[in-house]
């Protein structure tokens, strides 16, 4: 039980309602529970049938799996800061989430109850400003490729022939650890969308992310092996005149 008596368990029940609905949604979803299996917070038969939910469904299915993983848990406070440190993982890009995983922390820390999370109402001419937290870091280099170049970047790649299936050799070269990569094997999808994803940490600068510029994504394509791909990239950029 959390200093000043308030367990882990009440803790997370009084967060679970608040939880339902973005654990429903994707993206957090597919990173979230393929960390939470990671972690054997929920196992490989229980994550196979949240996966056929869907929303609020499948989100509430998460947070209930939780709250009896913490009340059946030898150690239910370590069993909520873990869910806590997953839910404010740089690889979950919520800021309400991680929030939650905050206030939750600080609650088993503190011994008192979960302070409940505002979420300032939007408008629809007006979309929500990011938190700080959110946001990736400042560009240093005028040459470097932010998130809103994904698009650009996995199109070159494409056009260049690079091979999807080389997509864990790829990250490893842009500075993403293993661990990081093999959170990503764990989404719900195939050769295509771990490499849209592992290209999507690269370009927040995820891990131990050094640099973001065309030539920085050529160089790891050409560690792969995939020399003809690395030398066609090249030719893409040069002929839309972009300095690689």
């Amino acid at each position: 039980m959390a200093e000043g008596g308030k367990s882990a368990k009440d803790v997370f029940k009084k967060t679970l309602p608040k939880l339902i609905n973005i654990l429903g949604k994707d993206p957090p979803f597919s990173v979230v529970t393929a960390s939470l299996n990671a972690e054997d917070l929920i196992t490989d038969q229980e994550l196979g049938a949240i996966k056929t939910k869907q929303g609020v469904e499948r989100g509430s299915e998460v947070a209930y799996t939780l709250r009896d993983k913490i009340k059946d848990s030898d150690d239910p406070n370590a069993c909520l800061l873990a869910i806590c440190e997953i839910f404010e993982s740089e690889l979950v890009d919520n800021a309400t989430l991680k929030k939650h995983g905050e206030s939750m922390r600080t609650s088993i820390s503190n011994g008192t109850a979960a302070t409940p999370v505002q979420v300032p109402a939007v408008t629809p001419s007006a979309p929500p400003h990011p938190s700080a937290a959110a946001l990736p870091p400042p560009r240093t280099n005028p040459n470097e490729l932010g998130i809103n170049d994904l698009v650009t970047v996995r199109t070159v790649l494409t056009e260049a022939m690079f091979g999807p299936v080389h997509w864990t050799d790829l990250g490893l070269s842009l500075g993403l650890f293993m661990p990081t990569l093999n959170v990503i094997s764990r989404t719900n999808g195939d050769a295509n969308d771990y490499l849209n994803l592992a290209l999507q940490y690269w370009l927040q600068k995820k891990d131990n992310v050094t640099g973001t510029t065309w030539h920085n994504l050529i160089r790891a394509v050409r560690s792969t092996g995939d020399n003809a791909a690395a030398d066609r990239i090249r030719g893409i950029l040069r002929s839309r005149n972009i300095n690689c």
